[in-house]
């Protein structure tokens, strides 16, 4: 019994660090010894479902519920795979089931609610993720999704009762300008920060950015007021409000940048609620650094094709959907806030 209980932990430790390979070996040497253990079970099953491997992530599933018919997790889990096999009817009846066994599950409101969205039925998507809220406030970007959601509903047409998509579509960058205090750029730099190679994201390079993307939340007085104006800018230029989802600074040192990606998460590509029209990117320049170098910087577009020299208290807003990478060599620091947003 030590080695089985060792060999759990093993992989519950594998799972973590996403060792899929390593997993799969621990969790048949434990299913051989108790074919029935849910938690080799259950992370089998994750692979599965995780490798795109479906068909198999449902047989397991299936074996699990049929175990421990008392398992809300194990129901919630297994609703997942439906909703992922479009068999959202089945997948409803899960989530129903494990909070039926755990009234207080956050997760099974969230699933419910979004298994709602994909039928096409907003309200009662937005009732169940506002339980989920209410049960678990910390769910990663369930506010956001929240007020999207809401935004969404009450854009629904007059005539027909179907809902409608804002439509505002981009040709080229839009540029707009903000002076830059000093003060901004002295604050900014006294922040805490992580280096650019140890931070989340696809940043590379010598340099440091913030820590996470909430630079709007606690940053001092300069920094809280230039994200009040910036987004004042924004909603003019987008005749819209807007909601910001992601703030953060950069500060590029030479041989640094990001790599070709863009800035949609899984809720933009979900197509069941395609905010991806809805959402823009935006880089304002605090300092240029030094430009007569072999690599200035260029903010390259890609799907765009729009290559752009950065100035001082220059901002570019394009569709989060947009390709961009950078490339700096300037031996002076390059400083910048980039902001994700959405329009309402």
């Amino acid at each position: 019994m030590r080695l089985q209980a060792d060999r759990l932990k093993q992989l519950l430790s594998k799972f973590e660090q996403k060792e899929y390979e390593s997993c799969k070996v621990l969790a048949s040497k434990i299913l051989e010894i108790e074919p029935t253990n849910v938690t080799a079970l259950k992370i089998v099953s994750a692979i599965h479902e995780n490798e795109g491997n479906l068909k198999d992530a449902y047989l397991v599933s299936n074996t699990i519920v049929k175990l421990y018919p008392d398992d809300a997790e194990s129901k919630n889990n297994f609703g997942n795979v439906l909703k992922k096999l479009g068999r959202t009817q089945e997948a409803k009846v899960q989530y129903k089931q494990a909070l039926y066994l755990n009234p207080n599950y956050a997760e099974a409101y969230f699933n419910l609610g979004m298994a709602h969205c994909v039928e096409g039925d907003y309200l009662s998507g937005l009732k169940f993720l506002i339980k989920a809220k209410e049960k678990n406030n910390s769910i990663k970007g369930i506010h956001l999704l929240i007020v999207l959601l809401e935004a969404k509903i009450s854009r629904s047409s007059s005539e027909r009762g179907k809902l409608q998509q804002p439509h505002f579509s981009l040709a080229e960058a839009i540029k707009l300008y903000r002076p830059v205090e000093k003060e901004l750029i002295n604050d900014l730099t006294q922040l805490k920060a992580a280096e650019l190679r140890k931070a989340p994201g696809p940043r590379f390079g010598n340099g440091v950015c913030s820590p996470d993307y909430r630079l709007f939340d606690y940053g001092p007085s300069s920094v809280k007021k230039a994200g009040k104006e910036l987004i004042e800018l924004l909603e003019n230029k987008m005749d819209s409000e807007i909601i910001v989802a992601d703030s953060f600074f950069n500060i590029f040192r030479k041989n640094s940048g990001i790599p070709p990606h863009n800035h949609l998460g899984n809720i933009d590509v979900n197509p069941a609620l395609n905010f991806k029209s809805q959402k823009y990117s935006a880089v304002y320049y605090l300092a240029v650094g030094e430009q007569d170098t072999e690599e200035p910087g260029y903010l390259v577009l890609h799907c765009i094709d729009e290559k752009i020299l950065p100035e001082e208290g220059l901002i570019v807003v394009f569709p989060a959907h947009v390709n961009h990478s950078a490339f700096y060599s300037g031996s002076k620091d390059r400083i910048l806030i980039g902001i994700n947003f959405y329009t309402l």
